[in-house]
């Protein structure tokens, strides 16, 4: 229904040290008329420029290489080195004069921020301001619904799509996590797997209903050329044969199948892990997450 906006704005005036300066001009350029007909000793300059103001005129003057000082005997003189210009820092102070005028406004940035470094010859105000203004809803409200007091106040938020992991897969971490810590290792396998390990290794007869029930998925003109070693399948065959009673074919084995179940890849796993531990004996845990 409306709009509101937030806006600033800085103001520049000078400060006391800044307003004297105006006036009467900065202590470097008060040095330059003091010494402008002959040189001057220290005590001489600070009977007129005592205090701070001696210190930033001395200071300043040399900065911007217009006085040398002499060393004697008697002690030390300041004079003229080079003709002094009106500096960046003494438009500015002239620019704003004893008015406040917007920051924007003010071209050298540099000058500026010498000034502010200086003690109280520049101040800063910032004006913090808000417009409120109707939106071209509320602009369009008839008088008649207003009176009624029927006016929809509802307003559009930004849409916001919060992300987060799936309930399920922060359980699955979680379970994970568990076993890793009581020292399990987990073992993890292709999503496809032959009708050898999925099955066969599994003593699952080659005619068997489960092999063709509504969840075992065949991977249509693809199989396994060496599901296993030829020993591996020599071991299933003939426990097959003499335990079924029947004639094992190898390439029934050889289809691959949408894995039905993780007890394939833990088979398959331990088989292989088989071959590299029969010199010795070894106590180890696993687990599967997925099907």
């Amino acid at each position: 229904m409306a709009q509101v906006k937030e806006s600033s704005k800085v103001e520049i005036s000078l400060g006391q040290n800044g307003i004297d300066a105006f006036k009467n001009g900065l202590p470097e350029r008060k040095l330059m008329d003091l010494i402008k007909d002959g040189p001057k000793t220290f005590d001489e300059v600070r009977t007129i420029l005592s205090g701070a103001g001696f210190n930033a005129a001395i200071a300043n003057a040399k900065k911007n290489g217009w006085v040398k000082i002499d060393k004697n005997e008697s002690g030390s003189k300041i004079s003229v080195k080079e003709k002094s210009i009106e500096t960046p820092e003494e438009k500015l102070i002239s620019l704003v004069g004893e008015k406040s005028i917007p920051e924007e406004q003010i071209e050298n940035k540099l000058a500026l921020k010498f000034l502010l470094q200086r003690p109280d010859y520049i101040i800063q105000n910032t004006e913090k301001s808000k417009t409120v203004s109707l939106t071209e809803k509320a602009s369009n409200i008839d008088s008649t619904i207003s009176t009624s007091g029927a006016i929809d106040v509802e307003a559009n938020v930004p849409m916001v799509f919060a992300a987060r992991t799936h309930p399920l897969k922060d359980t699955i971490d979680e379970i994970r996590e568990i076993f890793v810590k009581l020292g399990f290792s987990e073992i993890q396998g292709a999503l496809t797997q032959s009708s050898f390990w999925n099955f066969d290794a599994l003593f699952t007869p080659q005619d068997h209903p489960a092999r063709e029930l509504q969840d075992t998925f065949y991977l249509e003109n693809i199989k396994s050329e060496k599901p296993a070693t030829p020993k591996q399948i020599k071991q299933v065959s003939t426990s097959h044969s003499e335990n079924w009673r029947y004639n094992w074919q190898l390439s029934e084995s050889q289809k691959m199948v949408l894995r039905t179940h993780t007890t394939c890849v833990t088979i398959k796993y331990l088989a292989e892990k088989n071959r590299m531990r029969q010199e010795s004996f070894h106590l180890v845990v696993y687990f599967e997450m997925k099907k």
